[in-house]
């Protein structure tokens, strides 16, 4: 240095030039956008991360698809270095599972179909993961949630849909105690519960009414469909036995002074109705005249009557 006197004096210096630590990203990343937040380690360590998406401490929110450019930064001044990497955040594919749907308890398996193919199914009531066998049974009534799986064969990302499967119990279906009827040839109502069913079997008609066609047993069902198109039945056994026959016995006449008669119809316990007879079979021979006298025995289909004549003959004109 020259001052204004012209006095020169100097000075040195070493300038050192060293080489600069490189930054190093690694290698370039490809995630699915369903990714958990990823730690991108560069080196060295303790760099800066900048970039669509990153923090400085380099941890990557995968949340966009596309492809980022993120930048490594290491060191400062003339020694900063940088490198860049690229990431591909992959969408997912997109997975149909197809629509809801229903089925009563007792329906056959199917099989559902997903798009794309070639994907899995899981949930309540599947038998077969590849093939998405749904078996009514095996899920149980009640509602149940499906889903569909699908892998992109190129970046690996799964997509999944999901659908409602109902699955309907089958109504409750009554058709009643076996029953006894007797042989005779007059129809009687059976009813099932819930109303509304179907009655199908021997000597039976669709709305219930069994005529009895000979002494035996007989099966009869009764069907019953409820709002959901499920269906359930129900069995009853009818015996058809034969009637006990009544007998009033002989036809009879007194004088009409004539003490009260006992009548001896069979079986005993049946039940004496007409003029001058109490039930349980005591005629008072007070009035003149043919009277029919009818013993009834059984109830219900298995009724049975009988009838005589009791004659009361008027006393002579002395």
């Amino acid at each position: 240095f020259t001052d204004a006197n012209g006095c020169t004096i100097s000075d040195t210096r070493t300038v050192t030039v060293d080489a600069p630590t490189p930054a190093n990203a690694g290698t370039d990343l490809e995630l699915c956008i369903d990714a958990p937040n990823t730690v991108i380690a560069g080196t060295p360590a303790s760099g800066t991360w900048t970039g669509p998406g990153v923090t400085s401490g380099g941890i990557f929110d995968p949340t966009v698809d596309g492809i980022v450019t993120l930048v490594y930064t290491f060191g400062a001044g003339s020694c900063l270095t940088t490198y860049t990497m690229l990431v591909t955040v992959n969408p997912l594919p997109v997975a149909n599972a197809g629509s809801d749907f229903s089925r009563c308890v007792d329906a056959a398996s199917f099989d559902l179909n997903g798009l794309p193919a070639g994907g899995t199914w899981s949930g309540t009531g599947i038998t077969n993961a590849a093939l998405g066998t749904f078996d009514p049974a095996t899920a149980g009534a009640g509602i149940h949630t499906i889903t569909y799986s699908y892998t992109d064969p190129v970046t690996g990302c799964i997509g999944t849909d999901q659908l409602i499967a109902t699955v309907f119990a089958l109504p409750v279906v009554n058709a009643g105690i076996d029953t006894a009827l007797c042989d005779q040839p007059f129809p009687i109502q059976l009813n099932g519960t819930p109303a509304g069913g179907t009655w199908t079997g021997a000597n039976i008609t669709a709305g219930g009414q069994f005529t009895p066609a000979g002494v035996g047993s007989t099966i009869v069902t009764y069907t019953y469909t409820n709002a959901n198109g499920c269906t359930n039945s129900d069995t009853r056994t009818v015996n058809v036995v034969a009637p006990v026959p009544s007998n009033a016995g002989p036809d009879l006449e007194a004088c009409i002074d004539a003490a009260n008669v006992v009548l001896n119809g069979t079986p005993a316990g049946g039940l004496w109705t007409g003029p001058g007879v109490t039930s349980g079979g005591v005629f008072d021979p007070t009035i003149a005249g043919t009277f029919e006298l009818i013993l009834s025995n059984g109830a219900g289909n298995c009724l049975v009557r009988d009838t005589m004549l009791f004659t009361v003959n008027p006393l002579p004109i002395v």
